[in-house]
């Protein structure tokens, strides 16, 4: 692979972790009395979960693939759970909002569970792209 691609691959996958983050830093950077108010009693961490279950998929698209397996995926899990925790510091700033531990515990459950959702994707793509290298290539099946 030239440098160029590589480049571009880096770039094609960081991009969208970046607009993310600045995303989740818009909205933490709302005042808490301008949300609308939910109904049920733990919408607030749901929300935090969301957030951060796709922060964890797109933080693990791109680390993974740079650094393939379970440190790419550590990788990402530990960036978006230090993500998660300067963004409540953040909130200490903002009017009507709070530093909370709840919602950092759902930022970072979010987190890996996003990360978890990429690698079970990636495995899955992987093991039929091999599937389907057999099934067109029955030679590559033969021992020698």
């Amino acid at each position: 692979m030239t440098e160029d691609a590589k480049s571009y691959r880096h770039w094609r996958t960081l991009a969208p972790v970046i607009a993310w983050c600045m995303l989740i830093f818009a909205l933490s950077s709302v005042g808490g009395s301008r949300y609308p108010q939910l109904s049920w009693e733990y919408a607030d961490k749901a929300v935090h979960f969301s957030l951060y279950l796709v922060l964890g998929f797109l933080a693990g698209k791109h680390f993974v693939s740079r650094w393939p397996g379970m440190y790419g995926a550590a990788v990402a899990a530990t960036f978006g759970m230090i993500y998660g925790a300067t963004d409540e510091i953040h909130q200490l700033w903002v009017p009507n909002r709070s530093c909370s531990f709840a919602d950092w515990i759902s930022d970072a459950v979010g987190t890996i569970a996003g990360v978890a959702a990429i690698l079970l994707i990636m495995r899955i793509v992987s093991s039929r792209n091999v599937n389907a290298d057999l099934s067109t290539n029955p030679e590559s099946m033969e021992m020698s």
